[in-house]
């Protein structure tokens, strides 16, 4: 991957960011219907450059930083979003990581229509710390618990099944911004009984009362109208398998944001030959500082 192929990339990568998730807190709703459980993310400016998997050139940013009182993260990441990143402000890792993160940057920080299921981090790469991997089929989004809030750490081209402990399906994702309570739906599963689930979230989450209040037909509908597709049915229906209908779902949205994002890919043997590099490498996530984690796990089999 060239230079100005990567810069490209984090730059859309970075805008996608600012207007999307930094100004955001994200509900993310999963496990079964009637036990669903919940993390609350958030997307600070300063986890943007980590996901990117570059390793910023210190000695030429560190002079602009300082007249502009910023650190060098930020200072990047304000660079990106105003299309201000030069060749030298940055460098490829050695072990051919960055070239394995940015292929599916776009896609994994789109978690709205990437987040299809969720789990604990199975530890089976040796040197990579994280707690939860949310994602699909493609690519995978890292979360470290910091403080009250999960916040994005890593990137990985993979499949998220192989990369925890019991992945668990995405229900739906709401979000807020200044206000104390969540108003607005981003996602819901197919499938699901959205207002029956929001009535079970809100006993331990601040749901807005005209959220709650809202038909389930309505709430439908306008998910619909916000992302090109047609209503879902909020009647509940019968269980299904969450790797087969979540391959399924995967397949087509695999193909709508390939357009939608248009992002450097990698061929596989060229993928695989950079990931086997990596792992003899050692290469190691540097986490962000994250106190223990005190949300348990649900072990329900997934529908």
């Amino acid at each position: 991957m060239k230079k100005n192929e990567a810069i490209n990339i984090i730059v859309q990568a970075a805008k996608y960011f600012n207007l999307n998730l930094r100004r955001k807190n994200f509900l993310i709703v999963f496990g079964t219907p009637n036990k669903p459980e919940c993390i609350e993310a958030r997307f600070p400016i300063s986890s943007f450059v980590h996901l990117t998997g570059i390793v910023l050139n210190q000695s030429r940013l560190t002079q602009e930083h300082l007249e502009k009182k910023t650190n060098v993260n930020e200072l990047f990441y304000e660079k990106a979003i105003h299309e201000r990143i030069s060749p030298s402000d940055f460098y490829f890792k050695s072990d051919g990581t960055t070239e394995l993160k940015l292929s599916v940057l776009s896609q994994a920080i789109d978690i709205l229509h990437n987040a299809k299921m969720i789990g604990d981090f199975k530890g089976n790469h040796c040197k990579l710390e994280t707690d939860k991997l949310a994602g699909s089929v493609y690519s995978v989004l890292g979360f470290v618990r910091a403080g009250k809030y999960y916040v994005p750490n890593t990137v990985l081209a993979a499949d998220t099944r192989d990369e925890v402990i019991k992945p668990q399906k995405v229900l739906a994702i709401l979000s807020k911004e200044e206000d104390l309570s969540y108003s607005q739906i981003e996602y819901t599963a197919k499938k699901i009984d959205i207002q029956r689930l929001l009535a079970l979230v809100s006993k331990t989450w601040n749901i807005s009362q005209s959220l709650l209040r809202e038909k389930a037909d309505s709430v439908q509908e306008r998910l619909a109208a916000n992302h090109n597709e047609a209503p879902q049915s909020s009647a509940p229906q019968p269980k299904t398998n969450l790797s087969d209908q979540t391959q399924k779902d995967q397949d087509s949205h695999h193909v709508q944001q390939t357009a939608k994002h248009k992002p450097f890919t990698l061929s596989g043997a060229k993928r695989s030959a950079i990931a086997a590099n990596a792992e003899r490498a050692g290469h190691k996530e540097k986490p962000q500082q994250r106190p223990a984690t005190v949300h348990k796990r649900d072990d329900d089999t997934l529908s």
